[in-house]
């Protein structure tokens, strides 16, 4: 088992095959790019790591698999693997073996896990689309029935550019609320420490969970301490009720609820579960 992190390995249970798992061939072993890639994302991300069990002895439900933890507690959580004969990276939960998603990439894979910035590898291509099967007659450009497609297509593209236009005016306020959200959220932080300038931000996204102008903002923040020195990046999660307008035509108003870390970690932990994914 090659471990990128230098931690203490921790087995997670043992994999059966479920009814809803798409069907997989056997793991193949990862190419020295692929390590490179998976190796260079484990020191780049701050809340997850992983490793690739690469050992004959190891346990077969992580076999040639990279198994992706979260730092702090060492709990497994995803396993990401591909095979030689089906194209893509299947990720599984590592506790339940339940399919979560097929990617293109094993970049792919890894930034749904927790975005970096990382150089883009030369094994790191998405999936050649399949090419038509060998004698299988395909429409002429010419043809009446290419030019038939052709209109067809085009149809439901502009019928699809439609539906998208007025989703799109139905959901700006939606979309307005969340990014105001955001910045309550990050004025809610900003004040809670002794340095508000020094306060900086990554990673801060609102998700709407309840009602329509319900949100919970949840980030990474940074500020420096009495002293003068960063504290480094921790988590924070603040639930924002965006209006709360009255019958009489009162102004909105906005109330918020700050959970981090240093304060209230159970609760928090639950928030991060539960409403920031």
């Amino acid at each position: 088992m090659r471990h990128l992190r230098g931690s203490a390995p921790v087995f997670c249970k043992m994999y059966s095959p479920r009814k809803d798992d798409p069907p997989t061939s056997l793991p193949r072993t990862l190419t020295e790019d692929e390590r490179q890639l998976v190796l260079d994302w484990a020191k780049t991300a701050n809340s997850y790591s992983a490793f690739v069990s690469e050992r004959r002895n190891d346990d077969p439900a992580i076999y040639r698999r990279i198994i992706v933890f979260r730092r702090d507690t060492n709990q497994h959580l995803y396993k990401i693997h591909t095979s030689s004969e089906s194209p893509g990276w299947i990720m599984l939960s590592a506790a339940r073996g339940d399919y979560i998603e097929r990617f293109g990439t094993l970049r792919g894979a890894l930034d749904y896990v927790e975005p970096v910035s990382l150089p883009k590898f030369a094994t790191d291509r998405p999936i050649a689309k399949a090419r038509p099967a060998a004698g299988r007659d395909l429409p002429r450009k010419g043809s009446k029935t290419g030019v038939a497609l052709r209109i067809l297509c085009w149809s439901c593209a502009l019928a699809a550019m439609l539906v998208v236009s007025r989703w799109l005016s139905s959901h700006g306020d939606m979309a307005d609320g969340s990014r105001s959200a955001e910045a309550i959220a990050e004025q809610v932080v900003q004040d809670s420490v002794s340095d508000p300038d020094s306060t900086q931000f990554r990673n801060v996204m609102a998700y709407r969970v309840g009602l329509d102008n319900e949100r919970w903002v949840c980030g990474w923040f940074n500020a420096k301490a009495t002293g003068g020195a960063y504290l480094g990046y921790r988590r924070f999660v603040v639930h924002v009720l965006l209006t709360d307008r009255s019958s009489s035509g009162e102004a909105s108003t906005v109330r918020t609820h700050l959970l981090m870390s240093e304060t209230e970690v159970p609760s928090l932990s639950y928030a991060w579960e539960n409403y920031c994914r």
